[in-house]
């Protein structure tokens, strides 16, 4: 069994992290203090990159753990160790998210929020996007 290395709704998942991106930096130009929007822009696009980055990590964890219980004996450690890898991967970006949470203190709120956001508003948009393409 060949192993498929793309996940067809990562499609789906880029278009909704560009579109809250660039609503992201609407907002932050429409209601920031003009002095902080350049700092305001640099807090949202190191959380919006972060959580981008987890999601791709995210995704190609558990698509390997599918291939791997599809899978047959042979495949097993190659799969295992792909397995540890992105693990290892979602573990450092949960830890570069947080690190920047707490050492985000200079940035101003509104940036980091919106960053932070990506959390809850891709999967949700690329989820409807996705789920509207299969029905």
């Amino acid at each position: 069994m060949r192993i498929k290395p793309y996940n067809p709704a990562i499609g789906y998942f880029t278009r909704a992290s560009l579109v809250w991106l660039v609503l992201a930096l609407l907002i932050v130009q429409i209601f920031e203090n003009p002095g902080q929007t350049h700092q305001s822009r640099v807090g949202l696009l190191l959380m919006w990159g972060i959580s981008v980055l987890d999601f791709f990590v995210l995704q190609s964890f558990v698509w390997v753990l599918t291939q791997k219980i599809t899978s047959n004996e042979k495949n097993l450690k190659k799969l295992d160790l792909k397995l540890a890898f992105w693990g290892a991967l979602k573990l450092i970006c949960l830890g570069l998210f947080f690190l920047f949470l707490l050492e985000g203190q200079k940035l101003p709120i509104l940036g980091l929020l919106l960053g932070a956001g990506s959390l809850t508003v891709v999967p949700l948009m690329g989820g409807f996007l996705f789920a509207g393409k299969n029905e």
